[in-house]
């Protein structure tokens, strides 16, 4: 136990304090704690079982923490004979569970919630659990189940007529295109989203509208990223953190987190940007890991950790993506960031060994990244390209090894 809590601690001290927003106070009220206390205080030895279970199951279902959700729901299972509950709780473990990066357990869990929400005619509910699939199979690379699960979803909500499901959907349509690498689409459908959520004057989600527009330009215009995502943040740092739910929250920091990457990049060629990408470091603190997104504060332990060693601190860097693997989901995606990441730090320090070594686990896992049947021509496509560029990159990394060894001998030799 101790060793565990000494792993955590080190982990804690690896960032800067989380700053608090300005409409934060150290003493500041939490309202939902205040209602799940509430809750909790009308249990009894003496409480019917039926009763419990209805009780855990709002607890689950309104608490804004993910262990906390997944407790109360798991618990409510135990008790609940009501149809509508069930449902709830299932949907409740999906939703947290999928937040969590436990994909698989999510999809257990939204299918058996399928099942209970047809049984009491629940569609909108039944639509909401497919998005929670889509984005699981987005999540998993089982990229031919997405886009059917997405149909499915839209199908619902546009005979409904619910606008704000829409949005939304089309927010997440968006987020699916561009997870595949097409930006242009990610670009038309989050456009969609924006302009939905502007006529239903839901200003969280238009913050979160354009930062998904920034990210899309990020690879193309990293000043059009940036502006997109500035005005993302000028309407976030307006809202009440209490009146963000944990979706938006998310958003919010997800798009601090892209800010202080694209400094990041800009301190690489000038070391003047690095106040500006630590300003926004310091922003997200260990916000992600109070929130048990862990792969999203691995996410920002690998931003940190590039902005030490653009700023020469070589060592601390390595320290800090040392720490920061145990953060790591088990998906692909999140593996060939984390070394994608330590090449980039290895190789502009200078440590063309470790380098190599990276770039070979980046290849390996470019590689395991071709399980899709619909889109196999293209997956094939990338994996030629992949292993060119390889191939080209050791290259160069072993003749600029050369030539450093040959200038070092030159040196002693003179």
């Amino acid at each position: 136990m101790k060793h565990t809590l000494l792993i955590l601690i080190l982990i804690l001290s690896t960032l800067p304090v989380v700053a608090q927003d300005a409409d934060e106070e150290e003493d500041e009220v939490d309202y939902i704690q205040q209602e799940v206390d509430s809750i909790l205080s009308l249990i009894t030895k003496e409480t019917p079982d039926e009763f419990r279970g209805g009780y855990y199951c709002k607890i689950g279902n309104i608490s804004d923490n993910l262990d906390t959700a997944i407790k109360y729901a798991s618990l409510s299972l135990e008790y609940c004979k009501d149809t509508n509950n069930i449902a709830v709780n299932n949907y409740t473990l999906a939703f947290n569970y999928y937040y969590k990066g436990e994909y698989r357990k999510s999809l257990t869990y939204a299918f058996k919630a399928i099942e209970f929400y047809k049984k009491i005619g629940k569609d909108f509910s039944v639509a909401d659990t497919y998005a929670i699939i889509a984005k699981c199979y987005s999540n998993l690379n089982i990229k031919d189940s997405i886009f059917y699960y997405y149909d499915k979803v839209l199908d619902i909500y546009t005979a409904l007529n619910d606008t704000a499901a829409l949005a939304y959907t089309y927010e997440s349509i968006g987020t699916a295109n561009f997870n595949l690498g097409f930006h242009k689409n990610a670009a038309e459908y989050f456009e969609k989203a924006l302009n939905f959520y502007s006529a239903l004057k839901d200003y969280s989600a238009v913050a979160t509208e354009y930062a998904t527009l920034g990210a899309t330009e990020y690879d193309d215009d990293k000043q059009k990223a940036l502006d997109y995502l500035r005005k993302s943040v000028e309407i976030f740092d307006t809202i009440p953190a209490k009146r963000l739910d944990i979706y938006h929250t998310y958003q919010k920091y997800n798009a601090y987190y892209i800010i202080a990457q694209i400094y990041n990049i800009s301190t690489k060629e000038n070391i003047q940007y690095a106040d500006s990408s630590y300003m926004y470091i310091k922003k997200l603190g260990n916000r992600f890991l109070d929130d048990v997104f862990y792969d999203m504060h691995s996410l920002v332990l690998q931003c940190y950790a590039l902005y030490l060693s653009y700023s020469g601190k070589y060592k601390e860097a390595v320290k800090v993506m040392d720490d920061c693997k145990q953060y790591l989901d088990s998906s692909n995606s999140a593996m060939i960031q984390y070394y994608e990441s330590f090449y980039e730090i290895s190789k502009y320090s200078g440590d063309y060994k470790n380098a190599l070594t990276y770039h070979e686990k980046l290849h390996e896992y470019q590689l395991k990244n071709t399980n899709d049947s619909t889109l196999q021509v293209i997956a094939n496509f990338k994996t030629e390209q992949a292993t060119k560029i390889h191939e080209e990159e050791t290259k160069r990394l072993v003749a600029e090894q050369k030539q450093m060894r040959t200038a070092i001998f030159s040196l002693i030799g003179g």
